[in-house]
């Protein structure tokens, strides 16, 4: 009867690890979030829908995002780099150094590079 009765309830902090299981899980829970949004931007991927996998499956939306590779084309086939700018006649992008427009004929002065 003299043995010491341990508590029902023992508090996090006074376990063995504390809060470091549940800090450590949460910080990879975000890295997957972070990893994924990042990977679905570089491939042309939607990465709002990419980081909500991310957050739901973790390292295995990683895996899957980097098994489908990249996304689809452009429905032109150009794709919109820093070298691109908007022609004045008729919106549409065209490199930096054109001096005519490729779409609607109009010429263009060369922009400095």
């Amino acid at each position: 009867m003299d043995e010491e009765r341990q508590p029902a309830y023992i508090p996090a902090m006074n376990r063995v690890g504390g809060w470091r299981g549940p800090i450590v899980s949460f910080v990879i829970w975000l890295g997957s979030i972070v990893v994924c949004v990042k990977m679905a931007q570089a491939r042309d991927r939607e990465p709002v829908l990419w980081g909500f996998l991310g957050a739901m499956f973790g390292i295995f939306a990683i895996l899957l995002l980097a098994l489908i590779g990249q996304g689809p084309p452009s429905p032109t086939g150009i794709t919109r780099t820093a070298k691109m700018r908007k022609c004045p006649a008729c919106a549409e992008f065209i490199k930096v150094e054109a001096i005519k427009c490729r779409y609607c004929g109009t010429g263009v002065e060369a922009a400095a590079v």
